[in-house]
């Protein structure tokens, strides 16, 4: 039977997707660190192996399969990005380039890619002391944005009004010595620009054949200083040219790091009519909101 090999899950797992590879008439196979009990009662087959090294992903997955049987690799782990893109590479299946899975999974890469191409987007300095944070923190202007390089889900992303606040988010991330446990988080951060307008999150599949944009939500935050994803909304209120202005700079800021292959979830905010990116995730959005897409528009 052909396989379809999922790197690693996140905490939702997507059990649409499941079924929709074994709709396909293919297995999915799970290939993870540590399967856990409910990954193991799945539907579907469970392989361990060291999710950080390619090479042992490379010797688990073909004692199991043969490259006949492999039809497709996909991620929905933000880390595993890049080691997927140098699995799929090494196996011929079609995967997003190496160097664009790794500048989109180090934020500061991203900015600077984006900085050299004129992609609109905060202003920003990359940090990496407690020192330099207050130093770009003054040099920007309060409020502003202090943001681990490292970390997902908006986890010790935080609005810092005075040089106290800025101390206190700088030492937050530090005593985060991991995230799970397997990911060391560096000393390492961004200070940017804030940009207080309403933010979006845009949906795109890239194939040979071109982008094409799934899909356009306003995502509901909570208060500042915290950035948590509270809720999510289709179709969003805006003009038509300002939706041809979200679709415009989503689709450079994917060209600019070399976007070539898979899903794409890239997050922005307006302010004014100029949509900035905040950042670009070289996944699927998460937290089972492509099941909005199907709700929203009946496919």
């Amino acid at each position: 039977m052909s396989a379809l090999i999922i790197i690693e899950h996140s905490m939702h797992w997507p059990d649409e997707i499941v079924a929709a590879v074994q709709e396909e008439g293919w297995e999915p196979i799970l290939v993870t660190h540590h399967a856990s009990e409910q990954d193991r009662q799945g539907s579907w087959r469970t392989i361990e192996a060291d999710t950080e090294s390619p090479q042992a992903m490379l010797k688990a997955i073909r004692s199991e399969l043969s490259q006949e049987e492999l039809q497709g690799l996909v991620t929905f782990s933000d880390f595993h990005v890049p080691v997927s893109a140098a699995v799929a590479k090494t196996l011929q299946l079609p995967f997003l380039k190496e160097r664009a899975a790794q500048l989109c999974r180090d934020k500061t890469k991203t900015r600077q890619i984006l900085q050299r191409a004129g992609v609109a987007q905060p202003d920003f300095e990359i940090v990496k002391s407690l020192e330099q944070a207050q130093a770009a923190a003054k040099k920007i202007g309060f409020p502003c944005i202090l943001k681990p390089v490292d970390e997902v889900g908006s986890l010790g992303v935080r609005v810092v009004r005075t040089a106290a606040e800025v101390q206190q988010a700088w030492e937050y991330m530090q005593q985060r010595e991991s995230y799970g446990g397997d990911h060391p988080i560096r000393d390492v951060a961004l200070i940017e620009q804030y940009v207080p307008g309403l933010e979006y999150g845009v949906d795109v599949l890239v194939s040979p054949q071109g982008m094409q944009i799934v899909g356009i939500a306003e995502k509901k935050l909570s208060p500042p200083p915290f950035c948590v994803l509270m809720d999510y909304e289709t179709p969003p209120a805006l003009s038509e040219l300002q939706r041809q202005a979200i679709r415009k700079v989503s689709l450079d800021s994917l060209k600019a790091v070399g976007f070539d292959f898979g899903a794409a979830h890239v997050e922005l905010k307006r302010d004014g009519e100029q949509p900035k990116i905040i950042e670009i995730n070289a996944r699927m959005v998460g937290a089972r909101i492509s099941t909005l897409w199907e709700a929203a528009m009946g496919h």
